[in-house]
């Protein structure tokens, strides 16, 4: 087959939008800078899941970077979970874990990626480019069912005419 077959508004990106989810403001502060030397612009740094929340509502990021275990708080799993109901927005998560348990419950998720700490500025690079990049796929994937839907869908009356 040939031809083009990409959605308009999906398309990657160089420079993207992110926030970051970390209740470690050393941590946080590290992958911020490391961001941003990568050219990619942190739109908020949030530690808990009613700002994490809020931020994401008020600025639409192209990503988020959410630790699994926040403390003191159900988890960065319960945030992406309420993130599902919001839109799409791919994640990343950043984890100290490992075990069987935990990646299973991130795995319900469906996450974009997974970095295991200590995280590297190329580790981070890589992720992010991966998670990206598959969005962008998703998306344009998502925008040709719509149509062969919408197609299928329309046919009887298209026939009738």
């Amino acid at each position: 087959m040939s031809g083009n077959h990409t959605a308009p508004h999906a398309t990657i990106k160089e420079s993207l939008s992110i926030i970051i989810v970390e209740d470690d403001f050393i941590i946080a502060s590290s992958i911020r800078n490391m961001l941003t030397s990568l050219g990619h612009t942190v739109l908020a740094q949030e530690s808990n899941i009613e700002a994490a929340l809020a931020a994401i509502a008020r600025s639409q990021p192209d990503l988020l970077l959410v630790d699994i275990l926040l403390k003191g708080e159900p988890g960065g799993i319960a945030l992406i979970r309420e993130v599902i109901k919001l839109g799409e927005i791919p994640v990343v998560y950043i984890t100290g874990y490992s075990d069987h348990d935990t990646l299973k419950q991130a795995k319900e998720t469906n996450p974009y990626g997974y970095i295991l700490k200590p995280i590297t500025t190329e580790r981070l690079k890589t992720a992010i480019e991966i998670a990206h990049s598959r969005f962008v796929y998703d998306q344009k994937i998502r925008a040709g069912d719509r149509i062969y839907h919408g197609i299928v869908e329309n046919l009887p009356f298209m026939l009738c005419r």
